[in-house]
């Protein structure tokens, strides 16, 4: 029975190492594995902050885009209001109010009724 209880506690010392040998290796994958979650939660986090910063970005452009549209708005309607006054003066002088004009002066004042009217 030495024999037989000697090879029972071989066959039990070698379960055992490979047992151990299999924990080691379950332990190092079981690391990779959790570092390559690390590494994703990382990735994906980056990631967010850059769709943030693009979300930001695309506000302050929409925010400028307002803001352009308001100006070119209010100049718009600050030149027409001086513009109105020149085209009614320019069309006075057309019409003879200065009386006989020279046509060449007739000329710049159809000229330049045609330019505010544009």
């Amino acid at each position: 029975m030495t024999v037989l209880s000697s090879m029972v506690f071989g066959l039990m010392l070698l379960s055992m190492f490979l047992l151990g040998v299999l924990t080691l290796r379950l332990a190092a994958r079981s690391r990779q594995q959790k570092d390559s979650i690390q590494e994703l939660n990382e990735a994906l986090q980056r990631s967010r902050e850059y769709a943030e910063l693009q979300k930001n970005k695309l506000a302050l452009r929409s925010d400028l885009d307002t803001v352009k549209d308001e100006f070119i708005s209010t100049v718009s309607h600050e030149l027409r209001t001086p513009l109105t006054s020149i085209r009614g003066a320019l069309g006075l002088l057309s019409a003879g109010l200065l009386g006989n004009v020279d046509p060449k002066a007739q000329n710049l004042l159809r000229i330049a009724s045609t330019n505010t009217s544009a």
